[in-house]
C-alpha cells in the first residue's frame, strides 16, 4: 500500500506535467520564433538589405541565448529564498510583457534589445522546472547524495 506522500506526489506530478510540456513548447517555438520573423519580412520592414538580413538575425539570436545563460545560474538561489511562486510569476509576467512588445519594434535595436531581454526572462523557466522537479523525488536505492 502506498503511503499518503507518495500518493500525494502522484498526483501533483499528474497535474503539472501537462501544464510545464505545454510552457516549455510555448518556450521553444518564442526561441524559434525569430526564423518566423525572417521568413514574414520582418528585417526587410524595419530597413534593412536583404544581403545583411542573415547577419542581423543570427546576432539577434545570438542575444537571445547569452541572456538566456545568465539568469539559469541565479534563477534557482531566487527559488530557494523566495520561492517557485514568485519567481515564475516575474518570470512568466515579464515574458508575456516582453513578447507583445516584440510586436511593436521599429528599429533593428529594439529587436536586439528585446530579444536579449526575452532570453533573461525566459531563462529562469527551464532551470526552475528542473530545480522544482528534483525537489521533492524520491530517492533511487543506492543514491548516494540522499543518505544520512
Amino acid at each position: 500500500m502506498k503511503s499518503l506522500l507518495e500518493v500525494s506526489r502522484e498526483k501533483r506530478i499528474i497535474r503539472i506535467l501537462p501544464i510545464l510540456f505545454f510552457l516549455y513548447f510555448i518556450n521553444f517555438l518564442d526561441r524559434v520564433n525569430i526564423s518566423y520573423a525572417i521568413d514574414a519580412g520582418t528585417f526587410q520592414y524595419l530597413g534593412v538589405a536583404k544581403n545583411q538580413v542573415g547577419i542581423i538575425a543570427s546576432f539577434a539570436s545570438s542575444l537571445f541565448f547569452v541572456g538566456y545563460f545568465i539568469p539559469q545560474i541565479f534563477s534557482n538561489l531566487g527559488i530557494n529564498k523566495y520561492g517557485v511562486r514568485k519567481v515564475f510569476l516575474i518570470t512568466f509576467i515579464a515574458w508575456g510583457i516582453i513578447t507583445i512588445l516584440t510586436g511593436f519594434v521599429t528599429a533593428v535595436i529594439q529587436v536586439e534589445v528585446l530579444r536579449f531581454l526575452l532570453g533573461v526572462a525566459e531563462g529562469p523557466f527551464y532551470a526552475g522546472v528542473i530545480f522544482y522537479k528534483n525537489v521533492d523525488r524520491k530517492p533511487l536505492d543506492g543514491d548516494e547524495c540522499h543518505k544520512t
